[in-house]
């Protein structure tokens, strides 16, 4: 009999302590989840970044993007017609975030850093994201890179070395690893005014976005070199959907 109570008292102290620890845990950790602290650009704007509009603009928005990514090619009219209405408001850079799981990313980056070195960055940005579907599935894009390097009037044997090029590949992996160190992991990533935010949902949600951060202050650029090699040039001329009529933001694209 005494053995017995003894079992049961056992068996009813390590319940109890069951309980106990399982209330620690919720109160403790598990409870109430720490706040999110907000992911800070740690590779301020500079002069060799690929830009449109200008650096004293109240606004900077930086997208780290991939251009076989459908998301970023679903934004890219989407931010194309935001420079346009917002003007003077925004300053705009790119920069690669080629992800792994996109066979031609990687490729498709360096023909845009290629382009980029016979001044026509944007303008290869424009035809990468418009043309898609005729090089995402190619086991070697290259030919139809250097045709489109072609069309626009480029040194086709400097092109195609260049793609190949150290330098090139330095950019690209340059722009990677400060993607890491912010510890992003989706493309689109935007930076407004130096700040990771929730992609918007719809063109007017970016548009009042970027008419909310006019008032913010812009963090000082660096002086010393970032990952995107040339000079600032003039807003595309990549026809994009009136602001009424703009598509909805796409979701994110995982890496």
């Amino acid at each position: 009999m005494d053995q017995k109570r003894m079992l049961l008292w056992v068996f009813f102290l390590v319940a109890i302590s069951g309980i106990v620890v399982a209330v620690l845990a919720v109160s403790g950790k598990g409870g109430t989840p720490a706040p999110t602290q907000a992911v800070q650009l740690t590779a301020p704007v500079t002069a060799a970044d690929h830009t449109i509009g200008s650096s004293s603009a109240p606004v900077t928005v930086v997208e780290y993007a991939d251009f076989q990514c459908p998301a970023c090619q679903e934004y890219s009219p989407i931010i194309t017609q935001l420079v346009k209405d917002e003007g003077p408001k925004v300053y705009f850079a790119y920069r690669y975030f080629p992800l792994t799981q996109h066979m031609n990313a990687l490729p498709s980056a360096k023909a845009a850093e290629a382009a980029g070195l016979q001044g026509k960055f944007w303008e290869m940005h424009d035809l990468l994201f418009a043309n898609n579907a005729d090089w995402e599935n190619l086991q070697d894009p290259t030919l139809v890179f250097v045709g489109y390097a072609k069309t626009l009037g480029l040194d086709t044997t400097q092109f195609a070395q260049d793609m190949k090029s150290a330098k090139v590949a330095g950019v690209v992996n340059t722009d990677l690893a400060f993607a890491d160190a912010n510890q992003l992991t989706y493309t689109p990533s935007i930076f407004v005014n130096g700040v990771l935010i929730n992609n918007p949902s719809s063109y007017a949600d970016f548009k009042k976005l970027i008419d909310d951060a006019a008032g913010t202050p812009v963090p000082q650029t660096a002086s010393a070199p970032s990952s995107a090699g040339s000079a600032t040039i003039a807003a595309t001329s990549t026809a994009a959907a009136p602001a009424a009529s703009a598509p909805a933001a796409p979701k994110p694209y995982a890496w």
